[in-house]
């Protein structure tokens, strides 16, 4: 009987109707799943935090002194160089974990806009790292940091409109 009642419907739709069960309630089908990935960005955020704290020991007492000098000031100033070096080890160890991410989501087939996203993480703690590092300039960084907004956005743009293209060649025309 069930057989009869997905004859009636068009071609495009058969591929929804074979995701739900008996009972009505939807299946998860393999592109439909929630992103398990979360994992592997979360532990090397984790890590990171750990190894900067490990080679940095002072660092939390170093960032409460910091932001008591903000009264003394009259508001934030560019951080002490311990501070800084910090910063650059932290940003620079991000850059290289976002960067192994893209590779594993690459390598495991995750979509390509979710690579882009990691790789333009790694762009932007790169850039972080070499600005406290004095390699850039703060006209770079910001010059930088808008070419690397516009990559985003554009890649995402692109990497959008090709996996539509993509699920529509594989669903056929449409039917009504």
């Amino acid at each position: 009987m069930q057989d009869l009642e997905i004859r009636k419907y068009p071609a495009y739709l058969l591929d929804h109707i074979k995701m739900t069960t008996i009972s009505g309630v939807r299946e998860t089908s393999a592109h439909k799943k929630k992103d398990s990935f979360w994992v592997v960005p979360t532990v090397g955020f984790l890590i990171t935090i750990a190894l900067t704290l490990l080679i940095y020991p002072n660092l939390p007492q170093d960032i409460i002194v910091y932001f008591k000098t903000f009264e003394r000031y009259g508001g934030p100033v560019l951080p002490p160089y311990n501070i800084g070096q910090a910063l650059i080890f932290f940003f620079s160890i991000s850059g290289m974990w976002g960067l192994v991410a893209a590779s594993l989501r690459y390598v495991f087939r995750h979509p390509v806009k979710k690579v882009v996203e990691d790789v333009m993480g790694s762009f932007f703690a790169f850039i972080l790292s070499a600005y406290y590092a004095g390699t850039i300039t703060g006209r770079k960084l910001i010059l930088l940091f808008i070419v690397g907004l516009i990559a985003v956005i554009a890649i995402n743009v692109i990497a959008s409109v090709a996996t539509s293209y993509a699920k529509k060649g594989r669903q056929g025309p449409i039917r009504s």
